[in-house]
């Protein structure tokens, strides 16, 4: 199942307004992240990502905090 259709499907089964996300926001990992997010804010949630300090963040986040 490709990894789009597996987060479309988890999201419209989760019934929540946010999504959490804990990232180190590894390069390799973005990508996936950016495709997360925007199922995320399709559905209209929120978007808060959870990094290290001086990570950066990604388009489409909502709030950022510190890990």
């Amino acid at each position: 199942m490709p990894f789009t259709v597996a987060i479309r499907g988890a999201l419209s089964q989760a019934g929540a307004a946010e999504v959490r996300i804990f990232s180190l926001l590894q390069p390799g990992d973005k990508s996936h992240l950016i495709q997360f997010i925007h199922e995320a804010k399709v559905r209209g949630m929120r978007v808060i990502l959870q990094a290290p300090a001086g990570a950066g963040t990604i388009m489409g986040v909502d709030a950022v905090e510190v890990l």
